[in-house]
């Protein structure tokens, strides 16, 4: 039984899309005084106007290089960091960053985002209301992260953690910096279009040159891993691939990569992804899929509704559910998922095998009936992305994915992202 009432299928929300005021959400519609404040005065605009890419994060620990790293991009970037109940309420005087990097770096603070979550004006906002949902002590704060870089006018958003570090290189001027995650904004280089025959997913590793053998990402179907013909082939090559036909860039990892604890049981680490194979950026085909995360990952304006992680599975689980729900919508705005060599090394943090193999149960039982589901989904009442998307994650609540919480947290960040000033893609 659905014990939802879509409100993103009627009219006032096509018009909401369209970019006029929304006259009605799910109960009400945020008045022009909350609005004002989701936008105006928990997004600071004017500190940050300048920063047009934004690298997101979570933590409970201690600053780490990968901060240092994302804090000393470019100019155009800017960095937000999440806070947690456990993050050390001193996190920024502990990073010690320089003035020029520690200005474009962004501290959500526990009391910071509890301010967030209060209502304003006589109708509680939708950002106030998404902020309540999420829980603590759990890595979907992270979409916090998200909505607040999309406020202050995102149009890439590279989503990393905190034992993910960006890599250095040396520029034509002979200067040491750091690697960007968008080093061009119209275009990727020499993209290699992948085919795959008819599975329903391919594992991009041994295209991208994965040095250990049999190697696989974490949230690949297992009934897939001993299958030589999901590991695809190269159809061609297209010297420059547009990024408007691009939705979501994950990249690859060096040293500790994304596997899951099956792999780390069975495998010797390090690994890494040799250039020599792996040499530039590989094309997923539209009507197969494959797991990518939240650790390097860059996504485009394009897409940046499908940041929004859900909380009612494991966070091993979060991120790997959130990418295959995106991929069944990103082809129908004909956008693509393009998996990119290492510019990032993982100097993983602590963890059990044991839970991380407990908590991954979902992704080694469920992932293979999860892609048929999502390889058959329709829903060309729903006109829109947003109600798509709603449509989307109702139907997955009601197989087992998710859970209730989760569809009321997709509302409301669909209510959260037109009280921000987002403009959804049309559908193709």
């Amino acid at each position: 039984m659905n014990p939802f009432a879509p409100f993103w299928g009627n009219e006032s929300f096509l018009a909401a899309a369209s970019g006029d005021e929304p006259s009605s959400l799910r109960a009400s519609a945020p008045s022009k005084e909350t609005a004002a404040f989701s936008k105006n005065d928990w997004v600071q605009q004017s500190k940050h106007q300048s920063c047009f890419k934004w690298a997101v994060m979570t933590t409970i620990f201690a600053p780490t290089t990968a901060l240092q790293r994302a804090a000393a991009l470019s100019d155009d970037w800017c960095t937000v960091v999440v806070a947690d109940t456990k993050t050390p309420v001193d996190y920024m005087q502990q990073a010690q960053l320089t003035s020029n990097h520690s200005a474009k770096v962004v501290f959500l603070s526990v009391p910071e985002q509890e301010r967030m979550a209060q209502h304003h004006g006589s109708v509680a906002s939708r950002v106030a209301q998404f902020v309540q949902q999420i829980p603590w002590r759990h890595c979907a704060r992270k979409n916090i992260g998200y909505l607040y870089a999309i406020g202050q006018g995102a149009k890439f958003v590279f989503d990393f953690d905190d034992d993910n570090i960006l890599n250095l290189e040396t520029t034509k001027m002979g200067v040491t910096a750091v690697v960007s995650p968008v080093a061009n904004e119209t275009h990727l280089e020499d993209v290699r279009v992948a085919i795959v025959g008819e599975k329903l997913a391919l594992n991009p590793h041994p295209l991208m040159g994965a040095t250990l053998t049999d190697s696989w990402p974490r949230g690949f179907p297992l009934e897939y891993i001993q299958d030589v013909e999901s590991h695809g082939t190269v159809a061609v090559t297209e010297s420059m691939y547009p990024m408007s036909r691009i939705g979501v860039v994950q990249y690859c990892a060096d040293r500790n990569p994304d596997i899951d604890a099956i792999h780390r049981f069975t495998k010797p680490l390090p690994m890494d992804f040799d250039r020599s194979i792996g040499t530039s950026p590989l094309l997923i085909p539209r009507h197969t899929m494959a797991p990518y995360n939240a650790q390097a990952t860059v996504h485009t304006s394009q897409a940046l509704w499908a940041t929004l992680l859900p909380f009612t599975v494991p966070g091993r689980v979060s991120d790997i559910w959130r990418g295959y729900f995106a991929q069944a919508l990103l082809r129908d705005l004909d956008l693509a998922l393009v998996f990119a060599p290492p510019i990032v090394h993982q100097h993983r943090n602590v963890h059990s095998y044991l839970a991380d193999m407990k908590a991954e149960e979902d992704l080694y039982f469920k992932t293979r009936a999860l892609l048929n589901f999502l390889r058959n989904w329709k829903n060309e009442e729903a006109r829109k992305i947003p109600a798509r998307m709603e449509a989307l994650w109702i139907d997955l609540y009601e197989r087992g994915y998710i859970e209730e919480n989760d569809v009321y947290l997709a509302q409301l960040w669909l209510g959260a992202l037109v009280e921000v000033g987002y403009c959804f893609p049309g559908i193709q």
